[in-house]
């Protein structure tokens, strides 16, 4: 019997190990990645394809209400800048204030990936963009949406 709570207990601490990362992931706001960014530029679009870039944020709805601050049972349209950077997981993280509100989609991230080693810059460096969040108080559904080109080969951008 002993040994049985004994063989138990120390599965259950070698599983908490092997997955704390996810655990402690899931019980907390995400903020900006802990290494240094450098926030090179802003990235502009073309007239008429405002805004066409949606961002994945299903977990970050939370985020999203933070972000917005604003208690109204009407439908919800707010401008803020965001900011666009790769992660060590590969993905490109989506903030806004500071807090991680969604991800490009896995082929907007290649294609964000690729532009960054294309004209040489460094993993750490990052874009603004404008972002709309669209939502309904009352529905807590929550979207974000990037002012940038779908094709991102076509980025425009302005150093700062």
């Amino acid at each position: 019997m002993i040994l049985a709570f004994f063989i138990i207990t120390v599965l259950l601490w070698v599983l908490y190990f092997k997955f704390e990362k996810k655990i402690r992931k899931k019980g907390r706001v995400q903020e900006m990645p802990n290494t240094t960014l450098n926030i090179l530029g802003k990235i502009f679009n073309e007239a008429g394809e405002e805004y066409g870039h949606e961002v994945i944020v299903i977990l970050y709805q939370n985020e999203l209400k933070t972000v917005i601050g604003i208690e109204s049972e009407e439908f919800i349209k707010v401008k803020k800048d965001a900011i666009i950077a790769q992660e060590d997981t590969g993905e490109v993280g989506v903030y806004i204030d500071t807090l991680r509100v969604g991800y490009l989609n896995e082929s907007s991230a290649k294609e964000f990936c690729n532009f960054i080693k294309i004209k040489s810059l460094s993993e750490h460096d990052a874009f603004e963009v404008d972002a709309i969040v669209i939502g309904n108080p009352k529905g807590d559904k929550w979207y974000v949406k990037l002012n940038m080109p779908h094709d991102m080969q076509k980025f425009r951008y302005k150093l700062y």
